[in-house]
């Protein structure tokens, strides 16, 4: 067997392994605080107790520009105290998706543990426009399809 053949081969070895790896794996554009987006009014412990996130997911933060802000911050204290003294702005829009008036963020999830966000704007945090999202090891899981109707249990015999 020619040495290119072999590298070909050993090549499309590979690539049917990353495949079966990646098979049955999926990520998710996760919308924070779901249809009502990233605003004041929202439970968002709630929201994040409701809504699992995985690493590979995309948080994507829904907002009026003019508004609102989302900052990562750095750890637990400084969402609880809205301490933005070593925070990440994230505001910058990056997603065109949305309706008008509205500007769109996404956020990649790279690793699992904790994170943090929050809105800047004087007295929003405070109020309660922050969120700690709990990223669970990834990939995110795949479900399997629903039986399709009358897929269930055959009917037996009828009668006596």
């Amino acid at each position: 067997m020619a040495r290119e053949e072999v590298l070909q081969r050993a090549l499309l070895a590979a690539l049917i392994c990353l495949g079966a790896a990646t098979l049955g794996a999926r990520a998710d554009l996760v919308q924070v605080g779901g249809s009502s987006g990233w605003g004041l009014g929202i439970n968002y412990p709630l929201w994040a107790e409701q809504n699992p996130v995985y690493v590979g997911d995309v948080l994507f933060f829904v907002f009026p520009p003019a508004i609102h802000t989302v900052f990562a911050l750095p750890n637990n204290q400084s969402l609880t105290a809205c301490d933005f003294s070593n925070s990440t702005n994230l505001s910058q829009p990056n997603n065109s998706n949305v309706a008008p008036g509205l500007v769109g963020v996404n956020v990649p999830v790279s690793a699992p543990g904790p994170d943090y966000y929050a809105c800047e704007v004087d007295g929003h945090c405070l109020d309660g426009m922050k969120v700690a999202i709990n990223v669970l090891p990834g990939p995110r899981p795949v479900l399997a399809p629903a039986p399709a109707p009358g897929a269930g249990i055959a009917a037996g015999p009828s009668g006596a």
